[in-house]
C-alpha cells in the first residue's frame, strides 16, 4: 500500500494511518480504506508527473544473442485457453525492449529481463531459412510480441532478413507490431504486400504518463500514413486499453482521427485489448523508479491473469468501435486476449472456435493483400 500510493502521487501512509501505536487495526483501516477508495476512484492523469529520468539508450543496450537452442519461432506466448485466440505464430528476432513502458510484460517473458538490454538474433537469416513451413497452408507470423518490430531501424539487418524472408514465402502473412516512428528503414527495403505493418496506439495521456520512450501519437499516426502511402497494409492495436478520467474524449478523439486520415482498403485489421497482468507483474511494477498510476484500479481475476472488471471493458471496446462506424464491414474487428463472451457486447459479433477465427482473420487479410 506504501509503494502504490507514493506511485500514484497520493498522500503518504504515515499521513493516512494517524493514529499513535496503541491503535494499530484502526490505522491499518484506515489505510486499506484510503487504498481501495484511491482505487476504485480511478486514475486522473491531469497534472501528474510520474518523474521519469531518461536514461543513456547507448548504455542500457547490451546486445547478445538469443540463446542457440532457443526456437524463434513459436505460439503466441500470452495465449490461453480461456481466451479466444487468434493462432498467431510469434517470430523472436530480438528480446527486450526500450521504450520503457510501465506496464511492459515483455520482462516477464524470458529468463533475462528486458531491463537487463537487448538479445538480438545474430543468426536471424539461417534460422528463418530453416524453418520448416507448410508450402500449402496460410501462416500468419508476427514480431511485436518479444520486442518492437521497428526499435532497432534494421541496424542489425534483421528488417533486412524479414523483408527476403516474406518475398520467399507468399503464403506467409507477417506482421510488425510497433510503437515507434521509425518506419523509412523498412520502407527503403521496398517490402512485399504480405508485410503488413501495426501500430499500438493509446491515449495521450497514457502515452505520456506510462510509454516513456515510445513514440508520440502524433508520431506513430505520421508514420502509419507513410507506410499506407507506400502500398503497405496498416493497421491498428487499441492495447492495453483502460479507464481513466477523460478516456472517452481520448480514445474517441484517435477514432475520429483514424477515419479522417485513412481508407478501409488501407487498413488490414483494428484490435482492441485491455490492460492485463501476469500475476508476478505487480510486484515488478512496484520497484519501477519513478511514479506511475498503471496499478491505480480495481484488481479482479480474468482467465488467469490480473484485469479490471469486464463492465469496464466493455465501454471500452464499444466506446473505440462506435468511433469507428465507417469501417464496420469494411475493416477486421476483433478483441485480443479477452474471454470469448465480451466479443458480442464489444463488437457485435463473436467466434465460436480459435480454429472460425483464425480463419477469419486469415482469409480477411489475403483479400486485402491481394487488393480484393
Amino acid at each position: 500500500m506504501a509503494r502504490d500510493l507514493e506511485m500514484w502521487g497520493a498522500r503518504p501512509l504515515t499521513e493516512i494511518m494517524n493514529c499513535d501505536e496503541t491503535n494499530r487495526s484502526r490505522a491499518m483501516a484506515q489505510a486499506t480504506n484510503e487504498w481501495e477508495r484511491l482505487k476504485t476512484a480511478g486514475r486522473d492523469y491531469d497534472g501528474f508527473n510520474p518523474g521519469f529520468k531518461k536514461p543513456r539508450i547507448a548504455r542500457s543496450v547490451r546486445k547478445s544473442s538469443i540463446p542457440a537452442g532457443d526456437r524463434i519461432l513459436g505460439p503466441c506466448p500470452v495465449s490461453s485457453p480461456r481466451t479466444r485466440c487468434c493462432n498467431l505464430l510469434t517470430l523472436d528476432t530480438a528480446r527486450g525492449c526500450l521504450h520503457k513502458c510501465s506496464y511492459c510484460s515483455v520482462q516477464d517473458f524470458f529468463k533475462a529481463p528486458a531491463k537487463r538490454g537487448i538479445q538480438i538474433e545474430k543468426n536471424l537469416r539461417q534460422k528463418l531459412d530453416a524453418l520448416a513451413l507448410d508450402p500449402d497452408a496460410v501462416h500468419h507470423i508476427g514480431t511485436g510480441q518479444s520486442s518492437d518490430s521497428l526499435m532497432l531501424e534494421n541496424r542489425f539487418g534483421e528488417l533486412e532478413a524479414l523483408v527476403d524472408f516474406a518475398r520467399k514465402n507468399p503464403n506467409v502473412i507477417l506482421e510488425l507490431k510497433t510503437k515507434s516512428a521509425a518506419v523509412e528503414p523498412l520502407l527503403a527495403l521496398h517490402p512485399p504486400r504480405n508485410i503488413i505493418c501495426t501500430w499500438t496506439l493509446s491515449a495521450p495521456s497514457i502515452i505520456r504518463c506510462e510509454e516513456h520512450l515510445a513514440a508520440s501519437l502524433d508520431e506513430r499516426l505520421t508514420a502509419a500514413e507513410k507506410a499506407a502511402g507506400a502500398g503497405l497494409l496498416v493497421g491498428f492495436h487499441f492495447h492495453p486499453m483502460f479507464p481513466f478520467a477523460g478516456w472517452e474524449r481520448e480514445y474517441s478523439g484517435i477514432c475520429n482521427r483514424l477515419v479522417e486520415s485513412f481508407n478501409p482498403g488501407q487498413i488490414a485489421m483494428v484490435s482492441f485489448g485491455a490492460l492485463t497482468f501476469a500475476r508476478s507483474l505487480p510486484a515488478r511494477i512496484r520497484e519501477l523508479p519513478y511514479k506511475s498510476k498503471i496499478l491505480q484500479m480495481p484488481l479482479t481475476e480474468c482467465a488467469g491473469k490480473i484485469s479490471f472488471p469486464a463492465g469496464d471493458k466493455v465501454k471500452l471496446f464499444s466506446t473505440a468501435y462506435a468511433a469507428l462506424l465507417p469501417w464496420h464491414g469494411r475493416v477486421f474487428f476483433y478483441l485480443c486476449m479477452e474471454p470469448h463472451e465480451l466479443w458480442h457486447a464489444s463488437i457485435g459479433h463473436e467466434f465460436r472456435s480459435n480454429e472460425d477465427f483464425e480463419r477469419a482473420m486469415k482469409t480477411s487479410y489475403i483479400e486485402k493483400i491481394l487488393g480484393r
